[in-house]
């Protein structure tokens, strides 16, 4: 592992494999990560620490990534968030959903790392 980065990094994602592989590419980099299955979870359980960058799946049972993001910035709570779908959206899908950065999957790790850092980075952690 390299030097611990600053910040955390909030996963939420409902396929558990998908989840744990985010994780393993963060913490290799040295990100500090807490993971959540549904952005109900998120909600009832929301980080301990302030959340430096939020990876969020679009398409989560119940409460869809959208709807959580909506919800954090009503709450006051929004952060720089990577938003990742498996379904193809239009390039620079972003603006409309108000993320940072929207992923296809399957992404190269190197593309989710540069996409993590550029929202660490503008929450200024």
């Amino acid at each position: 592992m390299q030097n611990p980065r600053s910040g955390l990094v909030a996963i939420v994602e409902d396929d558990e494999e998908m989840r744990r592989a985010l994780r393993r590419i963060l913490e290799t980099e040295g990100y500090v990560t807490e993971l959540h299955s549904t952005a109900e979870q998120y909600l009832l359980n929301p980080p301990k620490a302030d959340v430096s960058c939020l990876v969020l799946d679009l398409h989560l049972p119940g409460m869809s990534g959208i709807e959580l993001m909506g919800r954090l910035r009503a709450q006051e709570r929004s952060v720089p968030t990577v938003l990742v779908t498996g379904f193809d959206v239009p390039l620079r899908w972003e603006k409309f959903t108000g993320a940072d950065c929207c992923l296809l999957k399957p992404f190269a790790p190197e593309v989710l790392l540069q996409a993590v850092e550029r929202c660490v980075a503008r929450s200024g952690a």
